[in-house]
């Protein structure tokens, strides 16, 4: 693999900017954290609280290793459930607890057809919580993975993309969305992000309201009056659902939420 100016790159540039971000973890003391973008043509991107592993991983060639996500993740594989506990490699465990103290507890996983998203949580020092620990704090986790696209978004498209030029295999995969609640004020969650088409959308507040309006099968008077705005407002929030998700019916607008499967995430925000 090439040699980085790391010094330079995204991945320690924009550290302080990760650790700002993921602030409310700190509630679940939570204290690492890692995107990884990871593309079809084995390259991605990466955003953490702790870029020294990144680096580590990356020079010491251990992205080779078949038990690393990069060639670990196939198409014939299920990951139905969205997540992935610790390490699969008990050697990588090993090595990240006993050189750098850090024991990665849980990765969210987003697929798509052309990449994959990895939010990867864990602990840092002597801080360590075990599998039970996470899953009791998963509908959180997965309601802060939607709170770090919304804030990470210029970051993300700033961020530089390491390629891993040894590894020829490509990768499919799968859209996969996750899950938010409303009523968990873990996170304040001002956009709803999501992916068409390959491109990163959001959802407004208000947008997310209409949307929940039209799958109770209010007519658009009575969702007006029960969010508290004039028919005509409401008629301009679902123009722009509409334009967003590239159809011109509101029939269309349920139909496709469903397909890309956001419709349950829209509606845990209501339950």
């Amino acid at each position: 693999m090439p040699v980085l100016d790391w010094s330079n790159h995204s991945s320690f540039l924009f550290a302080e900017d990760i650790r700002k971000i993921i602030g409310p973890l700190e509630k679940l003391k939570i204290n690492y954290f890692s995107y990884i973008k990871q593309f079809n043509n084995n390259s991605r991107i990466v955003l953490t609280s702790f870029p020294d592993w990144n680096k580590y991983f990356c020079e010491s060639k251990h992205y080779l290793r078949k038990s690393s996500f990069i060639n670990s993740i196939d198409i014939y594989e299920d990951y139905s459930q969205g997540f992935i506990l610790g390490y699969k490699d008990n050697y990588l465990s090993d090595i990240a607890q006993k050189k750098f103290k850090l024991n990665r507890g849980i990765s969210l996983i987003y697929k798509n057809p052309n990449f994959c998203e990895f939010f990867q949580f864990g602990t840092l020092d002597n801080i360590s919580h075990g599998d039970e620990y996470y899953l009791n704090n998963l509908i959180n986790l997965k309601k802060f993975t939607f709170y770090f696209r919304e804030h990470s978004a210029i970051l993300c498209e700033n961020s530089d993309v390491i390629n891993f030029k040894d590894f020829n295999k490509n990768i499919n995969y799968i859209n996969k969305s996750l899950e938010v609640n409303k009523n968990n004020d873990f996170t304040n969650i001002n956009k709803l992000y999501f992916y068409l088409d390959n491109e990163l959308k959001y959802f407004t507040k208000r947008e997310v309201e209409c949307i929940y309006n039209l799958i109770l099968g209010y007519p658009a008077k009575k969702s007006a009056d029960v969010m508290n705005i004039s028919k005509r407002t409401y008629d301009m929030h679902l123009d722009n659902i509409k334009i967003k998700l590239h159809c011109k019916k509101s029939s269309e607008i349920i139909f496709i939420l469903a397909k890309i499967e956001l419709l349950k995430s829209i509606i845990n925000f209501f339950t």
